[in-house]
């Protein structure tokens, strides 16, 4: 009888990170170089119309990359490289800011970010928001994050 690993259980050892850091759950391999999972919410979200932190989803996307990547790798070995990442920011308009960056491990594209934030000036942020959390000088905004294979 052949056992079947789960792509969580086939890919987790050759990848560096571990728990709590590791948290994606039903990690899917659709093909290789090409990875699936539901994000985990962790941390509270407050002051932005989104489901998740950026921060957060960077995190999670940033591992999901890992993932795919260990399923193109021809062996079980584990490796660990170094990631880079690059941003570039706009001001289309005076309340409107972009930016869209793109994760890569050595020269393979592990993931793809955009985001766009409205910009407020201060006493606007601080009416619209002064029930919801103290005021921390925080920006408001929405953001995407998307995985690319």
């Amino acid at each position: 009888m052949t056992e079947t690993l789960t792509a969580e259980a086939a890919t987790f050892p050759r990848i560096c990170v571990r728990k709590p850091y590791y948290a994606l759950r039903g990690l899917r391999i659709d093909e290789p170089g090409t990875a699936t999972c539901e994000l985990p919410v962790e941390q509270l979200v407050t002051g932005v119309v989104s489901p998740i932190a950026l921060g957060e989803a960077g995190r999670h996307m940033a591992i999901l990359g890992l993932c795919a990547a260990a399923s193109l790798a021809p062996d079980d070995a584990r490796r660990e490289g170094a990631l880079t990442g690059r941003v570039t920011a706009a001001l289309p308009t005076s309340r409107k800011a972009t930016a869209a960056g793109l994760l890569r491990a050595g020269g393979v594209a592990l993931a793809a970010f955009s985001l766009s934030n409205d910009v407020l000036k201060a006493p606007v942020s601080e009416r619209m928001f002064a029930h919801a959390q103290p005021d921390t000088g925080t920006e408001t905004g929405s953001s995407t994050a998307t995985a690319v294979g």
